[in-house]
């Protein structure tokens, strides 16, 4: 199920929920190598910064997802690639297949972290977070119907809005100011009914839901931050919306587990757990076993099928 691609991404996205926000991490950095004088690209890179922005330090992970072990002469070959850009202050390889012994001895010998990403065979341990085979269910909503949006307002504003659907007003806060999830009204019923979708699609204590079925949806949408509609001479609120129709329901519950860690130890750094959608999108949930974070995580398609990867940011917070 996992291509090339999906290894490299998902090594940066393990290595992000661990860190903190302000860390950058980078896949396809370009790295100045002294040896041949040039930026050469680098798989995965995590800069850490003071509070005055300063670099204080700059990781190197070379990722390579073989089907067998790396051997001494690869192994040997990514510790000097490492070794030549000075600006690289920690050095570590992540494997999907192992080390032999030489390698081992080899990577020690330069200073080089060993890691490897591996099935997570018994996900209810390892983290404070338990997870079983059933942790995560998600279905993948095909709407056959609908989705119908209806905005809520007042009875006593109904009459005035009615002449107004057609010219989609725009949507604000209550200062007229611009509203965070909408720019109008049309944008705002879409913004409804996706809210909806993600609500059917991750279930973290499963609904019985079966493969194939098609089960009627009757929900309102409530708004932690009350939207207006702006008319000509006043603002209108929605109290709520409300979201029917009719979806038809591919279940995926049988998710693969995966976790990073140090190469020789069971104790994991970060999992994660995944299933492919049927556009073949990657997505699921990864954890932290230092913070407890969990992060959602999602590799698009068009980024999976990419041969390479050039500076691409991952979960930046700036």
């Amino acid at each position: 199920m996992l291509t090339h691609t999906d290894i490299h991404y998902l090594v940066g996205l393990l290595t992000r929920v661990e860190e903190a926000d302000d860390v950058i991490v980078e896949l396809g950095d370009m790295v100045y190598d002294s040896a041949a004088n040039e930026e050469r690209d680098v798989d995965i890179t995590v800069t850490y910064t003071d509070k005055n922005g300063e670099k204080t330090a700059y990781k190197g992970v070379e990722v390579k997802d073989h089907s067998r072990p790396l051997d001494v002469q690869k192994v040997e070959e990514l510790c000097q690639k490492l070794a030549d850009m000075p600006d690289i202050t920690h050095k570590a390889i992540v494997s999907a297949s192992g080390y032999r012994d030489g390698a081992i001895k080899k990577a020690q010998a330069h200073g080089v972290e060993l890691l490897e990403i591996a099935d997570w065979l018994n996900p209810y341990e390892g983290f404070n977070v338990k997870f079983t085979d059933n942790a995560l269910t998600l279905i993948e909503p095909e709407w056959v119907d609908g989705p119908h949006v209806r905005i809520n307002v007042a009875k006593k504003d109904i009459d005035d809005l009615s002449g107004e659907y057609q010219n989609n007003p725009r949507v604000c806060n209550k200062l007229g100011d611009t509203y965070p999830h909408a720019v109008d009204l049309n944008t705002l019923s879409r913004y409804a009914h996706s809210t909806v979708s993600n609500k059917i699609q991750w279930q973290t204590d499963p609904i019985r839901v079966r493969h194939g079925e098609s089960i009627p949806i009757h929900t309102a949408v409530l708004f932690s931050e009350a939207p207006y509609i702006k008319l000509r001479n006043k603002l209108v609120l929605v109290e709520n919306c409300t979201v029917t129709g009719e979806i038809y329901c591919i279940v995926h519950d049988k998710p693969a587990f995966r976790v990073l860690r140090q190469y020789g130890s069971e104790k994991p750094i970060s999992g994660c757990i995944m299933v492919e959608l049927k556009n073949h999108n990657l997505t699921g949930i990864s954890v932290s076993n230092s913070n407890n974070k969990i992060t959602a995580l999602n590799i698009p398609y068009a980024d999976r099928v990419k041969k390479t990867i050039r500076k691409h940011r991952i979960g930046r917070r700036d």
